[in-house]
């Protein structure tokens, strides 16, 4: 139920597996750090495979490398830490142009939007990003669209909330393929063939 009360927006959040798994694809995805060992993991394994190694010299390689893509091994373990205080994950939010209020079973907590320098949303969740370590997760899941549109018009509003810059985008992009070069040269130099 979306309560406004002029400038306010109150809604609900919580966070289920979905939305973990979800949120860890999309950090993964967007690192230009795990796309980099992950393509740096397939190519070894690939140059593995091809160079007719059995598979238990290729096949950990190829695991480890769709970890770093998609983030899942951590999801249970995420899920697992989330999962201990199942009561602590489901909040009531209260938004307005100064900041926010999130009541949980731990307690309240006012933060001022200054706290946080952007804002990003995804298919499942509104992500508010401190810049250092730590921010905020609201799930869409229990969220009305009229919450939905509400809640982007604020964060759009107070201008934390903005397209991605095109440098964000082509990060992961730039790990990848610095990742496969890296891992080309370094089976180039131990098979004692020239770089390519």
């Amino acid at each position: 139920m979306m309560e406004q009360h002029g400038e306010s927006v109150r809604f609900r959040s919580r966070m289920t597996f979905r939305d973990v798994i979800s949120q860890i694809s999309d950090v993964t995805f967007r690192s230009a750090w795990a796309q980099g060992f992950g393509a740096w993991s397939l190519t070894l394994a690939v140059a593995l495979l091809v160079s007719g190694q059995p598979w238990e010299a290729w096949v950990p390689g190829l695991i480890i490398a769709i970890g770093f893509f998609t983030g899942l091994p951590i999801a249970p373990v995420a899920w697992w830490s989330y999962s201990r205080r199942r009561d602590l994950l489901a909040e009531d939010v209260e938004a307005d142009r100064s900041g926010l209020t999130i009541r949980s079973a731990a307690g309240e907590n006012r933060q001022l939007w200054s706290a946080y320098r952007t804002a990003r949303e995804t298919s499942r969740t509104f992500v508010l990003l401190t810049g250092g370590v730590g921010g905020q997760i609201f799930p869409k899941g229990d969220m009305s669209g009229a919450e939905i549109e509400a809640f982007r018009g604020l964060l759009q509003g107070i201008g934390i909330l903005r397209k991605p810059r095109t440098i964000d985008l082509a990060k992961p992009a730039l790990g990848l393929i610095l990742g496969f070069a890296l891992a080309l040269v370094f089976v180039s130099v131990y098979w004692g063939a020239p770089p390519v």
